[in-house]
């Protein structure tokens, strides 16, 4: 249940819950791989990230070949052994191809790389799964932006806060993408819209300024 929670806390940029969350996990099943696994990720403390980077790899004999596959792709990238991390990212794409989780880390991975190609095609096979699945769309409308399709990338955002409306973060990624399209007056409602949620969300209050 923690480990879940945590993951649905990371998928909605909220990755100081989700820490909390994954260490409770290990001090309840110090044998937990992806809990160490995903703190080692997601963590910004370089010797705690390391620490639990080994602890996930000591386990690797006791894992599943899916599990496996996870940390031999998030180690594999952050210790920038990029070639066997890739890999690893596709094997457990390929066998888990109706995974939405696995498909928006791999997207969002790859949107990161700017390989946004690839990161489009994920972040929508995540979506098709599940319509109702907020995670990839922040990134997806990111893409369609970047493109400079604007329908496209509107209508996530505008599903986007539609999933999430007592959260900041939609409203400032699409306020974000209206600037970015030269619709300065939208942008700022929208700026605003995210701080009536959150008056300390941080992007929101440097969009507006």
């Amino acid at each position: 249940m923690l480990y879940k929670t945590g993951i649905d806390a990371w998928e909605t940029l909220q990755t100081d819950s989700a820490l909390k969350r994954w260490r409770t996990a290990t001090n309840v099943d110090p044998e937990f791989a992806l809990a160490h696994l995903l703190i080692s990720y997601c963590t910004p403390d370089p010797s705690e990230a390391k620490s639990e980077r080994e602890k996930a790899n000591s386990l690797l004999p006791h894992v599943t070949v899916g599990e496996g596959l996870m940390i031999a792709w998030f180690t594999g990238v952050r210790e920038n052994d990029y070639l066997s991390g890739i890999a690893a990212m596709n094997d457990l794409v390929r066998f888990y191809p109706k995974d939405k989780d696995i498909l928006v880390w791999a997207g969002s991975w790859l949107f990161r790389q700017k390989e946004y190609e690839l990161a489009q095609k994920r972040l929508e096979e995540a979506s098709a799964i599940d319509p109702s699945f907020a995670p990839p769309l922040n990134d997806l409308g990111y893409i369609y932006a970047y493109r400079k399709d604007y329908e496209h990338a509107f209508a996530v955002m505008k599903r986007y806060v539609e999933l999430m409306p007592s959260e900041p973060n939609p409203e400032d990624s699409y306020a974000e993408i209206l600037r970015m399209a030269g619709q300065y007056d939208d942008a700022i409602q929208h700026y605003r819209l995210a701080l009536n949620i959150d008056p300390d969300f941080h992007s929101a209050q440097i969009g507006i300024a």
